[in-house]
């Protein structure tokens, strides 16, 4: 079966992963395509969420549907997401190499870090002392702060919480995280931090980030 088997107006389930996260959005066959098949756009409080080839690299798509034969569910893994608009409205393309259900190739790919810059606090886990920082970027692995060198960190372990609005959407995050590099920068010392631990909401809180900042661009 290829994504072109999929019936005009069948629902399908495009499911979106980062690093260690994923979320889930629904959406519908709405035509065929030379190379795949036209998807309803994801839509986020009245705002469509648009894809290009910058904006998916981060990120890894599967498409899952009931076979239409069988009712089986199936899914194409490597998916390829990109917003077109036509008639003053934006959908999406979606094509998978070789057009195969199973396929298995993947792309190895160096990590992107997606410039957040807002105001944060870390935590220091055991007094629970608190500093501002200003969160500098984020990766599939990692986060990055800046705070005034006259600031000293005891502990290596923090716990690091930030508030950002997207489209109206309110994402209040609070990361675990651990100091694995310093590096001055004159008054301030900019902290690369491992995760020890994934917010549920990080996923849908980087695609929501990195696809509105290239819309805006």
């Amino acid at each position: 079966m290829t994504l072109q088997d999929l019936e005009i107006g069948q629902e399908v389930q495009i499911q979106i992963g980062w690093g260690t996260r994923s979320f889930y959005s629904d959406s519908k066959v709405l035509n065929r395509t030379p190379a795949g098949i036209l998807l309803e756009s994801f839509v986020v409080n009245g705002t469509v969420v648009k894809v290009n080839k910058k904006t998916a690299r981060a990120f890894d798509f599967t498409l899952y549907a009931l076979d239409p034969e069988t009712g089986h569910r199936v899914f194409w893994p490597n998916l390829e997401i990109e917003t077109v608009e036509r008639d003053g409205n934006a959908y999406y393309v979606c094509s998978v190499r070789g057009y195969l259900r199973d396929a298995k190739e993947s792309e190895r790919r160096t990590e992107d870090r997606l410039p957040i810059n807002v105001r944060g606090m870390a935590y220091d886990n055991q007094t629970n002392i608190g500093q501002e920082i200003w969160i500098q970027d984020i990766s599939k692995s990692g986060i990055a702060f800046t705070a005034p060198t006259s600031i000293e960190f005891l502990q290596i372990n923090l716990r690091l919480e930030f508030e950002d609005h997207i489209n109206e959407q309110s994402f209040m995050m609070k990361v675990p995280a651990q100091i694995v590099r310093t590096e001055n920068q004159g008054d301030l010392t900019l902290y690369g931090c491992k995760f020890l631990r994934v917010p549920n909401q990080m996923a849908l809180y980087v695609w929501m980030k990195q696809t509105t900042k290239r819309d805006d661009v």
